[in-house]
């Protein structure tokens, strides 16, 4: 069981390319934070709000092993894209918190969510 890490060079990366998505994209009004940390489940980076005050925490995971994540070398394209993928994330959110407070399920609504998301990143700058 190896353990993998993101360095310090890529969350700067991360960071640096989330805040020109945020520029670039017209994302306004945010307090966005941003963190380098371990995170659970089975992901490598990770969109939290709070949609009501406009917050944001935009997270890298820091370490992972081999049984957690099938996820080995991360490279600085996979470091843009996650960023990327995050902050579509962010795009999404006010959107994402009017559909979670009907009654869909959760996994309806993530599953709209990651579809939109992720035809996003294709179109997006």
């Amino acid at each position: 069981m190896a353990t993998r890490r993101t360095t310090p060079k890529q969350f700067a990366l991360f960071k640096k390319t989330c805040e020109e998505c945020a520029k670039r994209w017209g994302i306004v009004g945010w307090n966005i934070h941003y963190k380098h940390e371990k995170l659970n489940g089975a992901r490598i980076g990770q969109c939290g709000t709070q949609v009501f005050h406009r917050i944001a925490w935009i997270s890298l995971r820091s370490e992972w092993d081999d049984t957690q994540i099938d996820f080995h070398d991360i490279d600085d394209a996979a470091i843009i894209r996650l960023a990327r993928h995050e902050m579509t994330h962010l795009l999404l959110a006010p959107l994402a918190d009017v559909v979670s407070a009907r009654y869909l399920s959760e996994d309806h609504e993530r599953e709209a969510n990651e579809a939109v998301c992720n035809h996003l990143m294709g179109l997006l700058p």
